[in-house]
């Protein structure tokens, strides 16, 4: 089996049985129960329970021939079905739990998050908390973009399209040039590096009323706390604007 497929199945809310029973399905087209039972690996009762759920997902179906029953799976693209309806749900309930959560935020002004998904976390809260033609500032850790490289691109992605300006402050050192260059032709984005005696471990957003610290441990692991509130936030806005106005720019330093 296929362990990236297997994830895949899993994130679409599928059992780690009912996985493996849908992909030994598609391998076999059309089996009957010990089939299905001898490819997965998995027990025959087990396997019926899996074979049931998954017709109720609308992924398998059976057909009865001499009476014996023959499964069959859906085609994959009824996994994108799946999402879309599990999006749908998502959408619907959306409203409520804003709400919820912006009940909760009037009360905690501090959020913590940890890992690389706390990161990732942090950067959709700064796209959707700032409108377009706002403006995101910046003073960039040398280690985030080395971690998530990938989700980078299409976080600025995103911001473009959003008409989110960015300015970013850089270590004027190898890697933070490198990385100055790489983003600077981004558009919507002004790019500075400054000298610093030490690499910074951690970086610092300013986006709106909010404002968020991330520390990365020796172990590569991220720690973000995010600041509600307009008052610390102008603060590090107005400590930016120093840095910023010291910092030079690319090709200049």
């Amino acid at each position: 089996m296929h362990a990236l497929s297997e994830d895949a199945l899993q994130q679409l809310g599928l059992t780690r049985n009912e996985g493996l029973v849908y992909l030994a399905l598609l391998k076999l087209k059309s089996a009957l129960a010990g089939e299905i039972t001898a490819k997965s690996g998995i027990h025959r009762r087990n396997v019926y329970d899996s074979l049931e759920r998954l017709e109720e997902k609308g992924l398998a179906s059976f057909t009865v021939k001499n009476n014996r029953r023959f499964f069959q799976p859906a085609p994959p693209q009824r996994l994108l079905e799946l999402a879309r309806e599990k999006e749908d749900k998502v959408a619907k309930a959306l409203p409520e739990l804003a709400a919820l959560f912006g009940s909760a935020s009037a009360r905690e002004s501090v959020i913590v998050y940890s890992g690389v998904q706390g990161y990732k976390t942090l950067f959709e809260d700064i796209l959707s908390t700032l409108p377009e033609n706002s403006e995101w500032q910046s003073i960039a850790s040398y280690r985030i973009a080395k971690i998530i490289p990938a989700f980078m691109e299409f976080m600025h992605k995103k911001r473009t399209r959003k008409k989110i300006s960015f300015r970013v402050i850089y270590n004027n050192d190898e890697y933070g040039s490198f990385r100055a260059r790489e983003v600077s032709g981004i558009p919507l984005t002004k790019v500075r590096l400054m000298q610093m005696s030490n690499q910074t471990p951690a970086g610092i957003n300013v986006f709106g009323k909010k404002c968020a610290i991330g520390l990365v441990t020796d172990t590569d692991e991220p720690i973000i706390i995010v600041i509600n509130n307009e008052s610390i936030a102008k603060t590090f806005g107005n400590f930016f604007e120093v840095l910023w106005k010291q910092a030079k720019p690319l090709g200049k330093a």
